[in-house]
Parts: structure tokens; C-alpha cells; sequence
């Protein structure tokens, strides 16, 4: 990656800023990280970026800055403003000072901006303003700045609004223009400055603001246990369940929150009751995802012969029609066999391959086939439109933490009412479950009237902060990002050109089909430069190197015997990240052409 360019050529040699102008340039990139869209000054990036560079030269000598990570963690302050990764680059480029790149400005230079800038226009425009932050760095006592305090919980407010500061509102946007997505937007995430976040696909992540709201339910929680888990969560469940229910249009007695789509997929295949005649058939695809797919081997390891399972074979890239003529194939050939198709499970985008599936029309086949539609939406809800309404399906879940940026882990279960005598009991069993022997004894006082709902609502002792986030992440959506449109319009547009530019960086091509649905979604699958041999070889190798050795994860996969890449797009990315992302792949085939790697056994790793 190159060093940031200059942004004024100076030559004057200047000695080294002294620690009061550390200090003021920390207060000013502070001040001006969280105020600056009130301030009509053009290029204020490159100003924040100039400072950035002078502080981390004055930073360096101060007694007691000698430890990298704690210069670090100034510069990674400063730098949400323009992105994380930038800063730490421009961190890593000055320490320790050595002769400068081509593009790298000396002391002398950077202190000769630092000057100009004390005394330009923009220095006067804020002057008076910035006098009102404290400062951030007190060198008598910490090189550090104290986090600030969290206030006590208001037990008597037990659910406040999430609070969106108008900074935050307009942080991103200027005037009523859309938000300004991209590196500017890891302000508002925690990743490490060293590293970028290529695979929101696995894991997602969620923003700084509705993880304080995640903070502020836990300190709910232990600031009056009983009072909180027995009386004031059900409610704060039941008012996230009815937010969810309306982004997905569905009725709020078909919506509960359990941890991950596998355990939504779990509650529903191990609730459907299947027949003792032996001939009821769990139908998916050979495209599953791992876990679901070991869900129905485990149901029919333990189903004493009542299920037996096909997987319908899928080669990309395919038009949408052939999936969907697979399904009603494989419907025709149970029952040739005197089997029965009961269930068939498919996703709306799967995992590896990353791709949009057509489950609308499979819903539609399997209605029309007199078979169960059980729609995996782990990479749905927050990445594509959902419309349960329309859609119909029989049963549907989808994670909250990936696409919807709710905290890690939650997910939605829809079970319409005319299915939710299928799914007996939640997973694990527990005290809503209604048992045919009778009632028992339910220790919480408060209960749901629908019985379905009651079987999801208390799972034991567990830690469901991140359910009562639901309506928080969806605000935030909302007021800073600009909306549902906005978001998937920019990742969708970004994975597609991503995945070209990486493409031509790797000389090889894209999955997509002819029809071009394939890619309409915020993930893209590249071919990889290698044989079927070498992958094998070296693609877990080449994961564990990209965590060591670059600061990312990119997940490698084999389909249709040929190797593939899948890279994810979010809002804080842009095209350069994936252009590097590319760089770094190339990179590592061409380790692996030398054979730098070990001769391990790959595994597709990752959700």
C-alpha cells in the first residue's frame, strides 16, 4: 500500500514540534473528529490528516511514549475520522523516523504544515471553539486519557431511546445528500486499526453506538437481577420482537428471537414430527450451509428410520430456473422411490458460494409440490429485502448480528400461525414448553399468551442483551445511514464492482450467471489463479497467513471443481479496500506458486 501523499510541498527543515503542540494538535483532531460537519471547510481531511502526521512526530518524543501500542491508541483516535487503517499506516510509516519515501514528509515538513496550518484561516475558525474541549492529555498523571464513566443505570427508564447524538445524525451526510459510506464510516465501528473487515459474511459487526445499548441492558441486568430478567425483559423482548416483525412485515405472533439461524433451523427440524412409515424425505441443497446440513444428518442418524435426506446438486454459475427445476425434479424422484418429500431447505443467499439464491420462487415450487419451504436466512434480514407477507414461506430465520449490525448473537424465527404446532419446544427445552402430561410449575411471573411466543421467551439463564438491541440497530439504520435503500444500493453496487476490480487483478472472472442474479446481494465470489491441486494444498495455509501477515480474512473455497474467493461489502468499505483485498490475494498465490506454503490439507473455513 503507498504512504498518504503530501498535500503542500515543503522543503524547510524545522525541528521537532514541542509537547504543548502535541497536546493542542490532540485537542484540535478531537474537537474537529466530532464537530467538523458543523464547520464549512473544504478539505478538512487533509488538514486532519496533516495533524495526524505531526502528532504522531511530537507523540514520539514525549517521555513515555516509547511503546508503539500506546502512541497507537491516540492516532487510532484521531483516525476514525478518515479510517482506522489509514492512521495506522501513516503511524507505522513514521516510527521510528527514517529517511522519508518519495512520499512520506520529514520533521521538517510536517512541522513546517503544522506551523502553517496554527496559522491559516481554518486555525482562526475553530480557535475559539476548540478552547472549550478539555484537554485530552494530562502528562502529570497518565499518558492516557480516562475512558469516561458510565452512569448508573436508570432502573426507573427501562428501555431509553438510543440516544443519536444531531453529530451523529450529520456525521455522514451533508445537508439532506446521502450518507457518505465508505472508510469515513469506521468511526463508528471498534475494529483493529491494523486490520479490514473483508468477511462481514461471517461474523458481522455492530457500531459503537448500539453496543453501548447492549452495555447499558447488562448493567440493567445487574443492577436489579430479579427486577430486570423476570419483569422488565419480557417486555423489552416483546417490544424488539414487534420492531422486527414490522421490518419484515410479518405478524408479531409469528416473530421470536432465538441466538443464530442454526438454532432456528434446529428448533424446526427437530419439532417436525415425521411419519412412522419411513418414507418422509428432508430435501436441501449440496450448497447448505455446514451446520444446517450436519442439523439433518444428526435428524436422521437419530430418526430410527423414520427421515432419510437428499441433497439436490447445484454447479455455478446456473440460472435461477434450473435451481428451481432441481427441486421439483428431486420431488418427482422421491416420490418414484415411495418416499415423500416433507421439507426442503434452501437459503436466500448462501454461504459459500456467496450468491442469491431464488428462494421466492423455490417458496412457490414447494407450496405448489405440497412440501414444507424451511428458508434459511442467515445471510438475509439487513443485506436483501425481506417480505415474509409475500414471501409465505413455512418457516424462515435469518441472524440479526450479521447484515442487520445488531450485537453478536441474535436471530429471528418466523413460523406462520398454521405451522407453530410443528415446532414444539424451543432449543434447548424450557419452562414455556407445554408438556402433554400437563402443566408444571413456572417459576416467572410473566408469560405470553401465545404459546409459541412463551416457548421462546426465557431459555434458561443466558445473556439475551444483544434481543433488546433489535429496535436500536434499526434506528440507528435509519438516522445515520439513511434507510434500508440507501444501504443496500451501496453494498450491493460495491460487491459487484469489487469483485470486478479484484477480478482483474487476479486475471481471472466472477461467478455470475447469465441472468446476472447471482450478485444481487453484498457478497461476490472470485476465482482464485490456482489449480484444483495447489488450493487444496494451500488455501488453509493461506487463511491463517492473511490474519498474520496482512490484517484481514478472506474465506477459499472449492466449487465446481475450481478455486473461489468470497469477499463481502459493507457500508465502511469502499473500492480501494477491495482493490486491496485483491492485491493481497494475488500476493498469496503468488507465495503459493514458489511454494512457500505447507503441504496441509484445506478446509473451507467460516460461515
Amino acid at each position: 500500500m503507498a504512504a498518504p501523499q503530501n498535500h503542500r510541498n515543503q522543503s524547510q527543515t524545522m525541528d521537532t514540534l514541542d509537547i504543548q503542540g502535541a497536546i493542542d494538535a490532540y485537542r484540535y483532531c478531537e474537537y474537529a473528529h466530532r464537530k467538523y460537519l458543523e464547520f464549512d471547510i473544504p478539505d478538512l481531511e487533509a488538514h486532519i490528516e496533516v495533524i495526524i502526521y505531526a502528532l504522531a512526530k511530537c507523540l514520539r518524543n514525549i517521555s513515555g511514549f516509547e511503546d508503539r501500542e500506546e502512541v497507537g491508541f491516540y492516532i487510532t483516535e484521531l483516525g476514525g475520522f478518515m479510517g482506522q487503517a489509514k492512521a495506522v499506516l501513516m503511524l507505522l510509516q513514521i516510527w521510528p523516523v527514517q529517511e522519508p519515501t518519495a512520499h512520506e514528509p520529514t520533521v521538517g515538513q510536517t512541522a513546517l504544515q503544522w506551523t502553517a496550518f496554527r496559522e491559516s484561516t481554518v486555525w482562526e475558525t475553530l480557535e475559539e471553539q476548540m478552547a472549550l474541549v478539555p484537554p485530552a492529555i494530562n502528562l502529570d498523571e497518565s499518558h492516557r486519557p480516562e475512558p469516561p464513566s458510565s452512569p448508573e443505570p436508570t432502573i426507573t427508564d427501562r428501555s431509553p431511546e438510543l440516544s443519536i447524538s444531531d453529530r451523529e445524525r450529520s456525521m455522514d451526510q451533508r445537508s439532506c445528500g446521502p450518507p457518505a459510506f465508505g472508510q469515513r464510516m469506521l468511526q463508528h465501528f471498534d475494529f483493529h486499526p491494523g486490520y479490514r473487515n473483508l468477511n462481514h459474511g461471517s461474523f458481522g459487526a455492530s457500531p459503537r453506538a448500539v453496543r453501548q445499548r447492549l452495555r447499558h441492558y447488562q448493567d440493567l441486568a445487574e443492577a436489579r437481577p430479579d427486577q430486570f430478567i423476570r419483569y422488565d425483559a419480557p417486555d423489552l423482548l416483546n417490544e424488539c420482537r414487534e420492531a422486527l416483525a414490522r421490518f419484515v412485515h410479518a405478524p408479531t405472533p409469528t416473530v421470536v428471537l432465538v441466538q443464530n439461524a442454526t438454532t432456528g433451523v434446529n428448533a424446526v427440524l427437530r419439532g417436525i414430527p415425521w411419519s412412522d412409515d419411513g418414507r418422509d424425505v428432508i430435501l436441501y441443497f449440496n450448497t447448505v450451509y455446514g451446520a444446517c446440513g450436519k442439523t439433518v444428518d444428526y435428524i436422521v442418524d437419530s430418526g430410527r428410520g423414520h427421515v432419510s435426506s437428499h441433497a439436490i446438486q447445484v454447479t455455478y454459475p446456473c440460472e435461477d430456473g434450473e435451481i428451481v427445476a432441481a427441486l421439483r425434479a428431486a420431488v418427482q424422484d422421491c416420490a418414484a422411490a415411495g418416499k415423500r418429500a416433507r421439507v426442503c431447505m434452501f437459503d436466500t443467499v448462501s454461504s459459500l458460494p456467496g450468491v442469491r439464491f431464488p428462494f421466492e420462487a423455490l417458496v412457490q415450487a414447494c407450496r405448489e409440490a405440497g412440501v414444507l419451504s424451511l428458508v434459511d436466512g442467515a445471510q438475509g434480514v439487513g443485506m436483501i429485502e425481506i417480505d415474509l407477507a409475500a414471501l409465505d414461506p413455512d418457516f424462515f430465520v435469518s441472524n440479526c448480528h450479521k447484515w442487520l449490525f445488531v450485537p453478536r448473537s441474535c436471530a429471528v424465527l418466523y413460523v406462520p400461525l398454521r405451522n407453530q404446532a410443528l415446532v414444539a419446544s424451543s432449543v434447548p427445552t424450557s419452562h414455556g414448553y407445554v408438556p402433554k402430561a400437563g402443566a408444571r410449575f413456572n417459576p416467572l411471573p410473566k408469560s405470553n399468551p401465545s404459546a409459541f411466543v412463551n416457548n421462546f421467551q426465557f431459555l434458561g439463564t443466558l445473556d439475551t442483551s444483544a434481543y433488546f438491541c433489535v429496535r436500536d440497530a434499526l434506528l440507528w439504520r435509519e438516522q445515520v445511514l439513511g434507510g434500508e435503500g440507501r444501504i443496500r444500493e451501496y453494498t450491493q453496487t460495491l460487491a459487484c464492482e469489487g469483485g470486478k476490480k479484484i477480478a482483474q487483478i487476479l486475471g481471472t472472472e466472477v461467478m455470475e450467471n447469465q441472468s446476472g442474479t447471482l450478485s444481487r446481494c453484498a457478497m461476490t465470489n472470485v476465482a482464485l489463479p490456482l489449480s484444483l491441486e495447489e488450493a487444496s494444498e494451500a488455501s488453509e495455509w493461506m487463511q491463517e497467513r492473511m490474519g498474520e501477515d496482512y490484517g484481514t480474512f478472506i474465506p477459499l473455497f472449492v466449487h465446481g471443481g475450481r478455486p473461489w474467493a468470497r469477499v463481502s461489502a459493507q457500508v465502511y468499505l469502499d473500492l480501494d479496500d477491495f482493490e486491496w483485498g485483491g492485491r493481497v490475494l494475488l500476493d498469496l498465490c503468488e507465495r503459493v506458486k514458489k511454494g512457500e506454503h505447507k503441504n496441509t490439507q484445506a478446509v473451507e473455513v467460516g460461515p
